[in-house]
């Protein structure tokens, strides 16, 4: 019996990890350029675009659908952001967390460590308060190049809490979740490519408190060059698929028998 009661811990661990996301509160899939009307379509049919800041010098469109960003040469920023809360129809403050999910590539950094030259990051609004002051729930993650050339990630909510990563050249899913810790604080956690990465506690007394979720180059110089084929939200915790769940429990049930 305790064999049984085991496996069926472990068959709904694994449920709730490799659960498969059943809707998105906000997609953008990188059809048209993400200031473009329409960019953004909603859970409930409506659309929305992100703000731009400054120009690239490489903002496009390239076949299938990937959207690639480029400021290399040109030392200034440019990211795009979308404001959440509020009036807005995507939240991400919700008590019991939010997902942000993004595919991307980075190609090239003009300047290695860890920058903000290929940035996604989200300040939910969320005022959390530490030893008397208020401070903000952020949390970033960075693609770099490092000083032997190596492409990586990091990670980063309160310092010096960090998580780095190796990422070559090629494609990868980020996945962040956001959820309480239910003694008032909130924690980010990262998978890449559906593999836990690690998690961080959130805060950042001096972040922009922008109530905004963003992506792209937020420096002056360094610059990068990156592809990214989609970037998703959802308020909320991702649920299993009932798919996914009948055919987990129908294992289980068929090896309890057999026992």
């Amino acid at each position: 019996m305790r064999k049984m009661m085991m496996l069926v811990g472990v068959v709904c661990g694994l449920v709730l990890v490799g659960s498969a996301q059943a809707s998105w509160t906000m997609q953008y899939d990188a059809t048209v350029l993400p200031d473009t009307s329409g960019s953004i379509v909603y859970d409930n049919g409506s659309t929305d675009a992100f703000a731009r800041s400054y120009t690239p010098t490489t903002a496009e469109i390239v076949p299938p659908d990937i959207f690639h960003l480029s400021t290399l040469g040109k030392d200034d920023g440019t990211w795009y952001s979308k404001y959440v809360g509020g009036s807005n129809y995507l939240q991400l403050n919700g008590d019991d967390g939010y997902v942000v999910e993004m595919r991307a590539k980075l190609i090239e950094a003009d300047t290695p460590g860890p920058q903000s030259a290929a940035l996604l990051d989200a300040d939910d609004g969320r005022n959390l308060t530490k030893d008397g002051s208020s401070v903000a729930a952020y949390w970033s993650l960075a693609l770099y190049t490092d000083d032997n050339g190596n492409n990586k990630f990091r990670f980063a909510g309160d310092y010096p809490h960090r998580i780095y990563g190796d990422i070559g050249t090629d494609f990868h899913t980020f996945k962040v979740i956001v959820q309480s810790d239910g003694a008032g604080w909130y924690n980010g956690t990262l998978y890449v490519d559906g593999v836990e990465a690690g998690t961080v506690p959130l805060e950042d007394s001096n972040a922009y408190d922008s109530n905004q979720l963003r992506f792209g180059d937020f420096t002056g110089s360094p610059d990068a060059d990156w592809d990214i084929d989609y970037i998703y939200a959802q308020d909320g915790l991702p649920v299993p698929e009932p798919v996914t769940i009948g055919l987990l429990a129908v294992g289980a049930l068929g090896f309890i028998r057999r026992r």
